[in-house]
């Protein structure tokens, strides 16, 4: 497909984006490139932005990794606003529903959970409110090192930043404790064994086959984590661990054969 792109809107991103004079949270080079408009409306965070022709990939439509950088600033700020300091990516997985041709789309980001490692979810939509897109995220924190002086520091730079490896309690403790697990991080650095993972999922009553339709993933890496082969995402073990714990402490009426024959 042969196209040219608005060459003045082109030039006058890339000038406004060098014209910065600060790299921070909410501006930084790549923001202002793009068009980015940093938002917090409630306990969300919203990046808009106009789907400019030079940032098309070649069959004409917005490039997924623009929408894909936009959701994650959106989930990436929202961890900085709410927890005062920033995070990392470990795992994002992005569904696109429909394809971006013109106009302005806001991606608007939420905590599905929060601890040590925060689990995230982020939408977005266009004008219309038609959802074009939804990525759900896993993060663990950074600890912001301790600027000289005591005064703040104006941005922060890779040097800056340290894992930390403080992850919450384990689900195992919680429980013991009384805790709700519901209300707490998830909370093992190594998640489900095999062995838990078929546990969790013959208590809801699903075969392997179910489990991987059901979080969508490919029956082959479930079957991997069965092995030993592959860590299950933190996001998944939690939520599994939940989906079996319900279901546990509330199982279903199951009629006897007797009763279906009366």
């Amino acid at each position: 497909m042969s196209r040219r792109i608005d060459e003045a809107t082109a030039r006058a991103a890339f000038a406004r984006a060098v014209a910065g004079t600060q790299e921070g949270f909410g501006d930084f080079f790549l923001a202002r490139l793009l068009g980015l408009e940093i938002t917090y409306p409630g306990d969300a965070c919203e990046v808009t932005f106009d789907a400019a022709d030079f940032l098309f990939n070649p069959q004409g439509t917005l490039h997924g990794g623009i929408l894909a950088t936009a959701l994650d600033v959106a989930m990436g700020h929202l961890i900085n606003r709410q927890n005062g300091s920033p995070g990392t990516t470990l795992e994002m997985k992005i569904q696109y529903l429909a394809p971006i041709r013109t106009g302005r789309v806001t991606c608007r980001g939420e905590a599905l959970r929060r601890g040590g490692t925060w689990f995230l979810r982020a939408e977005a939509r266009d004008a219309e409110d038609t959802l074009l897109a939804f990525a759900t995220s896993t993060w663990k924190l950074l600890k912001r090192a301790a600027p000289d002086d005591g005064q703040n520091a104006p941005c922060v730079s890779g040097d800056d930043l340290t894992y930390d490896d403080a992850f919450a309690d384990s689900w195992t403790s919680s429980r013991q404790s009384g805790k709700d697990p519901a209300s707490e991080p998830p909370a093992r650095a190594s998640p489900l064994s095999p062995s838990e993972i078929r546990a969790a999922a013959e208590a809801i009553g699903w075969s392997m086959r179910q489990l991987a339709t059901r979080i969508g993933y490919d029956e082959s890496t479930v079957r991997l984590w069965l092995r030993g082969g592959a860590r299950v995402p933190p996001d998944v073990a939690a939520w599994l661990l939940r989906q079996a714990e319900r279901i546990t402490a509330d199982p279903p009426p199951i009629r006897s054969p007797r009763e279906e024959t009366e």
